[in-house]
């Protein structure tokens, strides 16, 4: 598979994963050729990126963060658990919990799992999928500190409570907001609701609240780094632009120790991906080397295995659509 930008120059190609909706139905079957109506009804449903069938593109190895029965029901837990909130500002904890244990005991953190983001224009489904996303990334890098279970559960709910003052009408900050829902639930350790307060507070004091990063616990950070990751994947579609503002910004906003341990894990070249290298070879993102996402395996347009991780004067010099 070849991961493109749904666009007219894919005309003729045929779909290599199908295109589904938030529901989990086939808007658009495998093996369906690309026309120019097809393309434009994608991009009409708000989808950026699709898996096309490519030369080589056999050698792509994907696999699914959550299989799609698990994913859907982890989806409609979270749309029912936001949904009540928004209308009632009760937080059902209980349901919660169970999403959070779906999660953890089905999550596959493998370096080549993907999370395929179906598009959606409803607020609710873009909370749940946003924050499912977050959470992930809260968990990987959870797991690469070899932190404990507890502390994994606590990080997970941070990740999917933090954006929830957004639901609410108000005229505090939606973060203050998030807070005050949070501890309408007494039963919520601070430890879940300190890490959202603090997401944007930065290491060198200048957030809104002006905590110094000596007063920053851990899981603020980690939940602020994998809520500004999922920002940029949203925003900013060019993967080098996107990494270079993470690095760019990480001496003052992270601890640079965690920061290196959660840029190990953010696989930031998906497989399928077309690239070119610093000696001009192109070919596809194949597999990825654990620990080093900016150093994948290639396959070229010749059929040549390219592994950077061997090659330490070769680079990925740009994205080709």
């Amino acid at each position: 598979m070849r991961l493109v930008i749904a666009s007219q120059k894919h005309i003729g190609k045929k779909l290599a994963y199908p295109i589904r909706t938030n529901k989990g139905l086939i808007f658009m079957p495998q093996g369906r050729e690309l026309t120019a109506s097809i393309i434009t009804r994608i991009r009409n449903l708000g989808i950026t990126y699709i898996y096309i069938e490519e030369k080589f593109s056999d050698e792509v190895v994907i696999e699914l963060i959550f299989e799609d029965p698990i994913k859907l029901e982890i989806l409609n837990n979270l749309s029912s658990f936001y949904s009540s909130i928004k209308k009632n500002g009760i937080i059902n904890e209980r349901l919660l919990t169970q999403t959070i244990r779906m999660i953890i005991e089905n999550i596959n953190l493998n370096e080549n799992a993907i999370l395929y983001k179906e598009p959606s224009k409803d607020e609710i489904e873009q909370l749940s999928l946003h924050s499912l996303e977050v959470a992930i990334y809260c968990i990987s890098i959870s797991k690469n500190r070899r932190i404990r279970f507890q502390d994994i559960e606590n990080i997970t709910s941070s990740a999917l409570l933090h954006d929830i003052g957004k639901l609410k009408d108000a005229q505090k900050p939606h973060l203050e907001i998030a807070l005050d829902l949070i501890k309408n639930n007494a039963t919520f350790s601070p430890m879940v609701y300190v890490p959202i307060l603090h997401i944007h507070e930065k290491i060198d004091g200048t957030g809104s609240y002006k905590v110094t990063g000596t007063k920053l616990h851990p899981h603020s950070q980690i939940l602020h780094i994998a809520n500004n990751y999922s920002n940029l994947i949203d925003k900013v579609t060019d993967i080098n632009q996107r990494i270079e503002m993470m690095n760019m910004e990480a001496s003052s906003r992270y601890d640079l120790n965690l920061f290196k341990q959660a840029m190990e894990v953010l696989y930031c070249y998906p497989n399928g991906l077309m690239v070119e290298l610093t000696n001009s070879e192109q070919g596809l993102v194949c597999r990825q080397n654990i620990g080093f996402p900016s150093r994948p395996i290639i396959i070229s347009n010749e059929g040549k295995i390219i592994d950077l991780m061997k090659e330490p004067t070769l680079f990925i010099k740009e994205i080709i659509d």
